[in-house]
C-alpha cells in the first residue's frame, strides 16, 4: 500500500512536469511565431524610394576667378565721379553714384565675393588693438565707413602679413597703397613689372585707369602693395559666390589703351620712366616706328616733382650726335 501511493505520487509529480515543460515550449514557440510572422509581414513592405537630390553641387570658387570678376568690376566703375565731400554730406553724394578712392577696390571686392567690412570686423573683433578709435572717435568696426578707410585696409594687411614693400612686382587683384590715405585696384601688370591701377582721386575728378608711370607723375609713388587675395584661411569662410556681371562700355576719352597707343609723347615718358626704375622698357610700336625712322634718340629724365625733360639727337653719318 505504501509502495502504491509513492508510485502514484511520484506519476503526478511527472505529469506536472511535463505539462509545465510542454506549456513553456508551446509558449515560447508561440512568441518566436509572432515576432517571425512581423518580420516577415515587415519585408513584404516596399521600401519607399530615397528622393533625388536635384540641387546643383556647391562649387569652390578659386582665386584666379574671382580676380578675375573683381577686376572686371573695378573697370565698370571708370568714369564714376568723386564724391569731393568725402562722405560728409551723409552719404548723398555716394547714394548718388560718386564713390571715393577706397570704393573701386571696395566694390570690385565685393562683387567678387569679398567684403572687406565683414573682413574687417572679423579682423577687429579677433584684434581689438589693431584699430584705434582716432580722434574723430568714430573708427569703429561697425561704423557704416569703417570699411571705406584706406588706414583701416592698411592695419589689416600689416597685421595679417599681407603687405608687400614698394619695390615688390604686384599682382592683379592686388592694392595699391599711396601712403595710408590712398588707394588703387592692381588691374593689370606687364612683363617687366609695370602696372595699371584704377583709381579714382580729387585730382582726376573720375574714376580712370593709369599707368604706375602716369601716377609718379601725379606726385603718387606707392607704399607698398596689399594682397587681399586669396584670403587667409581664417577669413575664408566669410567669402560668397562671386556676382555674375558684364563688362560695361567706357566712353572713349577714359580708354587708357586709345590714349596710350595714339600719343608718342605718352609712349616716351613710359620709356623714360622704365629705365629710371631700372626696368626694361617695353616694345611700343608707334614710338619705336618714329624714331628708327627718323634716326632719333630720346634722353631725358622724369623728375621727383613730376616733370619730364626731353631732348631728342640725330645721328650724324660721322657717328656724333646733334641736337634736334
Amino acid at each position: 500500500m505504501h509502495f502504491s501511493e509513492s508510485l502514484v505520487s511520484a506519476l503526478a509529480i511527472a505529469g506536472l512536469f511535463l505539462f509545465l515543460t510542454g506549456a513553456s515550449a508551446e509558449a515560447m514557440s508561440s512568441s518566436q511565431a509572432a515576432g517571425l510572422r512581423k518580420r516577415i509581414a515587415a519585408s513584404k513592405k516596399k521600401t519607399p524610394a530615397k528622393k533625388r537630390d536635384t540641387r546643383k553641387p556647391v562649387r569652390e570658387t578659386g582665386t584666379k576667378e574671382r580676380i578675375d570678376v573683381a577686376t572686371l568690376s573695378a573697370r565698370n566703375l571708370v568714369g564714376r565721379i568723386y564724391d569731393q565731400t568725402r562722405g560728409a554730406d551723409g552719404g548723398r553724394n555716394y547714394d548718388a553714384g560718386q564713390i571715393v578712392c577706397v570704393d573701386v577696390p571696395r566694390l570690385a571686392l565685393d562683387d567678387a565675393g569679398v567684403s572687406m567690412a565683414d573682413i574687417l570686423l572679423a579682423d577687429a573683433r579677433m584684434h581689438p588693438g589693431r584699430y584705434p578709435r582716432e580722434r574723430s572717435k568714430d573708427n569703429l568696426p561697425g561704423h557704416p565707413i569703417f570699411a571705406r578707410r584706406t588706414r583701416n585696409w592698411l592695419r589689416w594687411a600689416r597685421g595679417n602679413d599681407r603687405l608687400l614693400p614698394p619695390s615688390a612686382t604686384p599682382k592683379v587683384g592686388d592694392v595699391a597703397f599711396y601712403g595710408p590715405y590712398h588707394i588703387a585696384y592692381v588691374s593689370q601688370v606687364e612683363p617687366n613689372g609695370s602696372y595699371r591701377v584704377v583709381e579714382n582721386a580729387p585730382s582726376t575728378g573720375v574714376c580712370m585707369e593709369q599707368y604706375d608711370w602716369m601716377m609718379a607723375l601725379r606726385g603718387w609713388k606707392p607704399s607698398g602693395f596689399g594682397r587681399i587675395l586669396p584670403l587667409p584661411n581664417k577669413f575664408t569662410s566669410l567669402a560668397r559666390r562671386p556676382k555674375d556681371i558684364e563688362p560695361r562700355e567706357i566712353p572713349e576719352k577714359y580708354r587708357l589703351d586709345l590714349k596710350h597707343s595714339d600719343h608718342p609723347g605718352m609712349n616716351l615718358i613710359a620709356e623714360l620712366y622704365d629705365k629710371k626704375l631700372g626696368r626694361e622698357p617695353l616694345a611700343r610700336s608707334r614710338i619705336s616706328w618714329r624714331l628708327a625712322s627718323r634716326n632719333e634718340t630720346p634722353t631725358g629724365v622724369v623728375n621727383p616733382s613730376g616733370t619730364a625733360r626731353v631732348a631728342w639727337s640725330r645721328s650724324k653719318s660721322d657717328g656724333t650726335a646733334s641736337k634736334v
